[in-house]
């Protein structure tokens, strides 16, 4: 799997009263393939074509349900998580909502 961008996953610090982004892991950097998700993955996410997109990432990286991805000048919302744990290449297939 080639995984050809680096991307900042945040997740909301639900101890503080305003609303803050902390970055998750060791590193502050991953390693994703993005793209846009087809017509079906979008209709299934709620989404609107063109905002929806799918990301592979690496089996380990403990990302959740709503937290938020930064790539460049771009951010997404993790809005599903399907794991392929199994197979020559474990990995997680995100669908996303650009922000």
């Amino acid at each position: 799997m080639i995984l050809d961008r680096t991307i900042v996953l945040e997740r909301k610090n639900g101890d503080t009263p305003t609303e803050t982004w902390e970055p998750v892991g060791q590193n502050e950097t991953h390693r994703a393939n993005l793209q846009p998700a087809s017509a079906e993955a979008t209709l299934f996410a709620g989404g609107v074509f063109g905002k929806t997109f799918v990301a592979f990432v690496s089996a380990t990286l403990d990302v959740r349900d709503g937290d938020r991805i930064r790539t460049g000048a771009y951010s997404y919302t993790v809005r599903g998580i399907e794991d392929f744990t199994y197979g020559p290449i474990p990995h997680k297939r995100l669908t996303l909502l650009k922000e």
